[in-house]
């Protein structure tokens, strides 16, 4: 861990997502996939000037991806938009 990422910050991105997404296990990986965002970025030759304004903007980026990707998939004029194309 390092200066930003500590124990409270994991806490509060796990309940961060916990509030918005229904299974707790969707909850985790998303939690997981944003922590991971934010090691990579701080390990990388980037400066974040203003961490936590960054951290959470990119959080709530990451829960959208993956509202859209779970979101299943419409059709407008014959070409299907959002989410997946199933199979079926």
């Amino acid at each position: 861990m390092n200066e930003y990422i500590n124990g409270e910050l994991i806490e509060n991105t796990y309940l961060f997502c916990v509030k918005r997404v229904s299974d707790s296990e969707a909850a985790k990986d998303l939690a997981q996939d944003i922590l991971y965002e934010a090691v990579r970025a701080l390990s990388g030759r980037r400066e974040i000037t203003a961490f936590y304004s960054w951290y959470w903007k990119m959080a709530r980026n990451r829960l959208y991806q993956a509202q859209a990707q779970s979101r299943p998939a419409y059709r407008v004029g014959g070409r299907y938009r959002g989410g997946h194309r199933s199979a079926h």
